[in-house]
């Protein structure tokens, strides 16, 4: 009889459908506190977090879904020659580049824009951590996504 769990109910075998409950969860928290963040700043009179703010996280999210788009089994091979294994080693190359540029500029506007006045300090750590755990959500998806059928 079929589980949640699986045939033998135990975890591992649904590791990638806890993965995703996971990953989606952060995803979700974090265009939450992006929301808070926002909020926050609007009310304490500070900076506007517009869509100038969002673009990183949307851009982030873009790279989420690119480097979940490449299966284990494509940048796996052997064949280091193949074409199609430098481009799946390129997109997950990309991709995290992408995202750990999108973290870090996060945090070099909560430097410039936020730190300096202590009423904003809440909605620049917010806005810091919704990029974290857009960041953390992406690799939990991948990490924890070893069998693609099983999704």
């Amino acid at each position: 009889m079929w589980t949640p769990l699986g045939q033998s109910g135990s975890v591992g075998c649904c590791s990638p459908l806890l993965g995703c409950y996971l990953s989606g969860l952060l995803f979700s928290i974090s265009w939450f506190m992006l929301a808070i963040a926002s909020v926050w700043s609007d009310k304490h009179d500070g900076p506007s977090i517009g869509f100038e703010y969002a673009l990183l996280g949307i851009i982030s999210t873009v790279a989420m879904f690119f480097l979940n788009l490449v299966p284990w089994a494509a940048v796996q091979e052997s064949s280091e020659s193949d074409p199609q294994h430098q481009r799946a080693k390129g997109f997950l190359i990309c991709s995290t580049v992408t995202q750990v540029v999108c973290f870090l500029s996060a945090c070099g506007i909560f430097i410039a824009v936020f730190a300096g006045h202590k009423e904003f300090v809440f909605a620049g750590v917010l806005y810091m951590m919704h990029n974290l755990l857009l960041f953390i959500s992406a690799w939990i998806m991948r990490g924890l996504r070893t069998n693609p059928s099983a999704m």
